[in-house]
């Protein structure tokens, strides 16, 4: 038997990054994506054209469209805006309105880390604390609804627990700064720091510039999306044989079903961070101003609305849960995988003449 799924946010740099790593690993399962316009449902056909994707044209703003195809999908990927309430709660109400205990309906909600972010913590700083997805994880769900993305985290988790019994499973994937290039067909994604670097000819750090934010490869976070839309599709395949019994569960689901995404490696302070970036620059010809720049926090903001977070915050998590359950392995080693990637994309695009928006996540 095969079970549809749904994708919002094919177009994003997670989101198209997901939808091709979904595609390559299970090209005959079908998937309906939403997407704002026609131009971007061509380049996801033109993309994947031996792929088994439907296309509609909507948003997280188009709150009948999302339900309409919520209620037909067996799985629901929302992996656009995560702190989007409109569309997530349209989602949700179909889903939930949809589901029977004979008939699961699945939600993967694409949040972020920041929901554990210290925001007390001075900018430049190494992180006050680490934070497991298993061992912290009730401390995770009863943060301040004032923490970035802890509102919509808990409520998804409240809507759970209300339509479990009628078969609703959601699970909140919460990765750290992603990075790397993405595989998907509209945004690759975007390296803020090495691009302002590039701008100003000049390096920086904040404050004293020990922040550590960890991060994740593009790749990971969407294998391990994927490998959560797989333990779904295994559930959904064993529930509808009516011989199999009762459905053992491989990941977990609802209240458990909190996933911090890593990749195999430890950031590196951002001073390490920049040295490096300079030294892998100057392989490639370009030459900086000498010496780095102690930005305080006003002149990072100066720099972008959320600098203060993306140059100077500290995050360190640790994404236990996915590995036990699902024997989740990174494809990456060490930070550098992603770093000389990035590098010559940021350089491709100055020489463009583009710029980066100023949103609080990557383009």
């Amino acid at each position: 038997m095969t079970f549809s799924i749904l994708l919002v946010g094919a177009s994003g740099y997670i989101g198209g990054s997901t939808l091709s790593a979904l595609v390559e690993k299970h090209p005959s399962w079908h998937v309906t994506v939403i997407v704002r316009n026609q131009n971007q449902a061509s380049a996801i056909r033109n993309a994947f054209p031996a792929a088994s994707i439907s296309t509609i044209i909507g948003s997280l703003e188009t709150s009948e469209i999302l339900a309409t195809e919520a209620v037909k999908a067996s799985i629901t990927l929302q992996l656009a805006n995560g702190d989007h309430d409109t569309g997530t709660d349209a989602l949700l109400a179909a889903i939930g309105s949809a589901a029977r205990p004979a008939s699961s309906k699945y939600y993967i909600h694409l949040s972020g880390a920041a929901t554990v972010l210290d925001l007390a913590l001075a900018p430049g700083l190494p992180p006050s604390r680490s934070w497991n997805d298993t061992s912290d994880l009730p401390e995770i769900l009863t943060l301040p609804a004032t923490q970035i993305h802890a509102a919509t985290e808990q409520r998804i988790v409240s809507f759970a627990s209300q339509h479990a019994e009628n078969g609703v499973r959601t699970a909140i994937i919460s990765p750290p700064a992603v990075v790397g290039v993405g595989t998907g067909p509209i945004k690759r994604g975007s390296a803020y720091h090495i691009n302002m670097i590039l701008q100003r000819k000049k390096p920086f750090v904040v404050g004293e510039g020990r922040n550590q934010f960890a991060t994740a490869h593009v790749k990971d976070v969407a294998d391990g999306i994927v490998a959560l839309v797989e333990a779904a599709y295994g559930e959904l395949e064993a529930e509808s044989d009516i011989s199999s019994g009762a459905v053992s569960a491989k990941a977990d689901w609802n209240g458990n079903g909190y996933y911090f995404l890593t990749s195999g490696w430890k950031t590196p302070d951002k001073t390490t961070y920049v040295e490096r970036v300079v030294s892998l620059l100057g392989e490639r010809s370009v030459l900086l101003e000498d010496g780095v720049d102690h930005l305080t926090v006003e002149e990072s903001a100066s720099l972008h609305p959320y600098g203060p977070i993306i140059f100077g915050a500290s995050l360190e998590v640790q994404g236990q849960r996915i590995k036990e359950r699902l024997g989740f392995k990174s494809s990456f080693s060490h930070w550098e995988d992603s770093l000389r990637e990035e590098i010559d994309v940021e350089l491709a695009r100055q020489a463009r003449g583009e710029k980066l928006g100023t949103g609080f996540g990557r383009d």
